[in-house]
Order: C-alpha cells, then sequence, then structure tokens
C-alpha cells in the first residue's frame, strides 16, 4: 500500500478538508480502468478500519462497508482519506460548531459550501483526483460551485447508497466531485460499466430556470450571459422548499432516532435544532409532502416535453 505523506495534505487540513488520513491509502487493484487515479471519502461513506464520523460526536447507526467505495477500489482507484462535512450533512454552508468552518481553497476568508465540504477542497486543491460525496438538496453542487471544482449528483439510485449514513432516504444521492468533467466522466464510465453516450448542444432545446429574484445581481448577469449565447428559453417552476423541507427533516429524525432519545446527544447546537424540528413534524404532514413531491415530479417530467436541457444557477 502506499504511505501517505502528511506534508502533502498539509493545505487541505489547515482549510478544514480532512476528517482521517490513514497512514497509508487503500490501494486500487492494478490494471483497473482507473489505476493511477486517488479519489476522497465523505465521512458518510463505511470504510472497513476506518473510523465514521458524520462530523459529528453523535452516536450513528450502524453500518455495513461502502459498496461505493469497494467498487471503487476493484476499479483500480485508490483511496487516501475521509473528508470533512457540514455535520451530519444537514446544511450546505460547511460550518460546523463542533470541527469549525471548512473554508475556501479560492479565497480562506469566503466559506466552501457544503455539506460535501472536504471533498470539494481536496479535488480543488488537487490532493486527490476526485472526490466521493453525498447530494440532498445541493450538497455537491453547492461547493462545487463555491469552490471552483464540478459536482455530479447523478439520477437517484445510479450510484450505490449501501454503506451511506443517509440523511434523507427518498432525497440522498451518492456522487462525484472532480476538477474537469473528463475525470467524472471516466469514472462513471468505470462504476457503471458501460460508456456515456456524448453529444453537442447543436440542436437541443435548452430551457433556463427563470428566477432572478433568488440571485444577485452579478450571478444573474454571469447565468444570463450563458443562457443568451445559448438561445435559452425561460421556464417558470413552483418554490419547492416546504415540501423539501418537511421530507428531509422529518427523515432525518428518524435517521438519528437513537441518538435524540439521550439526554445529550451529541449534535452541535444547529443541527440539533433542525432535527428537534423534524420531530415535530407529523406524520400526516410527511405524507402530505410526499404526494406533493410526486406532483412537482410531474412538473418537472413535463418539462422535459419542451426541453433536452436544463439550466439553472447553483447558488444566489
Amino acid at each position: 500500500m502506499n504511505v501517505v505523506n502528511a506534508d502533502f495534505y498539509a493545505r487541505g487540513r489547515e482549510l478544514g478538508a480532512w476528517a482521517y488520513l490513514p497512514e497509508r491509502a487503500l490501494e486500487g487493484r492494478k490494471g483497473g480502468p482507473l489505476e493511477g487515479l486517488t479519489f476522497s471519502v465523505k465521512d458518510l461513506f463505511e470504510v472497513e478500519g476506518w473510523p465514521l464520523t458524520a462530523s459529528s460526536r453523535a452516536p450513528l447507526p450502524t453500518l455495513e462497508p461502502s459498496v461505493l467505495v469497494k467498487i471503487l477500489l476493484e476499479r483500480g482507484a485508490s483511496c487516501v482519506g475521509k473528508t470533512h462535512l457540514h455535520e451530519i450533512a444537514f446544511g450546505i454552508l460547511g460550518w460546523n460548531p463542533l470541527t469549525g468552518q471548512a473554508r475556501n481553497p479560492l479565497d480562506p476568508e469566503r466559506i466552501s459550501g457544503g455539506s460535501s465540504s472536504g471533498a470539494a477542497i481536496s479535488v480543488a486543491l488537487g490532493e486527490c483526483d476526485f472526490a466521493l460525496g453525498t447530494d440532498t438538496g445541493g450538497s455537491i453542487r453547492t461547493p462545487a460551485a463555491l469552490c471552483g471544482v464540478v459536482g455530479f449528483k447523478p439520477t437517484w439510485g445510479c450510484y450505490s447508497s449501501v454503506g451511506v449514513l443517509c440523511l434523507s432516504p427518498t432525497c440522498d444521492h451518492a456522487g462525484t466531485l472532480a476538477r474537469d468533467v473528463g475525470t467524472l466522466i471516466r469514472v462513471d464510465e468505470a462504476l457503471l460499466k458501460r460508456p456515456i453516450q456524448k453529444s453537442s448542444l447543436e440542436g437541443l432545446k435548452i430551457g433556463f430556470w427563470n428566477v432572478p429574484s433568488w440571485t444577485t445581481p452579478e450571478v444573474w448577469t454571469a447565468f444570463s450571459s450563458l443562457t443568451d449565447a445559448l438561445g435559452a428559453v425561460p421556464f417558470d417552476f413552483p418554490d419547492v422548499l416546504d415540501t423539501y423541507s418537511s421530507i428531509v427533516q422529518y427523515e432525518a429524525a428518524q435517521v438519528h432516532r437513537v441518538a435524540l432519545e439521550k439526554e445529550n446527544p451529541g449534535f452541535g447546537a444547529p443541527t440539533l435544532e433542525l432535527l428537534r424540528r423534524g420531530q415535530g413534524i407529523s406524520q400526516s404532514r410527511y405524507l402530505e409532502a410526499i404526494r406533493e413531491r410526486e406532483t412537482l415530479k410531474a412538473a418537472l417530467e413535463a418539462l422535459f416535453t419542451r426541453f433536452d436541457v436544463l439550466l439553472a444557477p447553483t447558488v444566489p
């Protein structure tokens, strides 16, 4: 196995990227399609012999080893360590009162975003070639956007969630981050054992989410320059936040119900507040939100009868 050079990861440690760096990396299989690539793992994935903390001090559910990590090792990639996150993945800022603020590698005075904070930082700094993260409502895409890397949230269930500590079973996705699209294509093709079908944008019908009030003027100007160049057409979509929050908060409280029974569960105050809020959501409201989600899903599918590609700003 390859010895991990602690000095190589010093910048990532300084910026709050790393939760666990072993003495030796888990070396990928020789001759695999991903041989020569290294990856980090968000500390929600169970890796045999490594600690799992979810960047929290709370007791966590027991998991079996991550299927996704096992497949990547079999395909030849080597795993170098685990990355910090917004506690139990319940937030997108990267702020964690237990481990501190994950800081942006482009400007340490700014936030990295989260919850896959360390994942984005680790690839932005070149301390690994790609990273495993999770995305419930932006937790891959937000830090990728803020740290200047590429984030991929694939179709739900496309990548195995076995061995991943979930926040919301309904909304969680396992996904990847890298410095370029080509690396993510290589990883995806190796994971799923099939080539990605590539095409140009020429001839495609492109729509963009028309939400100028949701962003700062600077972001909307930059976004509009892209949509104008592509000849994209605006579309509207209902607000999903209340539906999303009802589902995720309710399910998160169920996932962590054992810890929440303790007098001192061990969560940081912001996380505990969200989990208590989830405990206060009735089952009837949760089931209503699930039905609302189906309506929203149908509305989204209807957009794809009009468009081939949908564009939206990632962060405000």
